[in-house]
């Protein structure tokens, strides 16, 4: 009986510490996470930005651009983001633009006009999406 018992104790004693070696491996691989957390993850991956130009999601790429902008990523150390920077620009050019057009302040009209073409001239293979954003913001 007490055989029984003590091979009993030991399966347990086994399963027991390979359970807390796995949590062990677990807590251990979450706490690297925490500790090494990237706090530019859109750096290097312009492609999950540009997939909201196909989705015509022109408010979230402005969005998350700016908020990149303002996090400390420097477009010049970045050129990868250069046309995605291009059409950020020209959302918000097309937007003072507007509303300048609106409230009848023509020098400032043109300074953003004159903003526009500078930025659409900087959006490369991008510059399709100019005519929708000037469609949707600059009627």
């Amino acid at each position: 009986m007490k055989q029984q018992r003590d091979k009993n104790v030991s399966k347990l004693a086994v399963f027991l510490g390979i359970i807390w070696g796995v949590m062990l491996v677990c807590f251990t691989g979450l706490y690297y996470k925490i500790t090494h957390y990237d706090r530019s993850p859109y750096v290097g991956k312009p492609s999950y930005l540009a997939s909201e130009v196909i989705a015509e999601e022109y408010g979230g790429l402005y969005e998350r651009v700016d908020s990149l902008i303002r996090n400390g990523m420097d477009p010049e150390e970045h050129p990868e983001y250069d046309e995605l920077v291009a059409l950020h620009d020209y959302v918000e050019n097309c937007a003072f633009y507007v509303m300048y057009s609106v409230n009848g302040v023509e020098d400032k009209k043109a300074k953003y006009m004159d903003a526009l073409k500078e930025a659409r001239s900087r959006m490369g293979d991008l510059e399709f999406a100019a005519d929708e954003i000037t469609h949707l913001l600059c009627k």
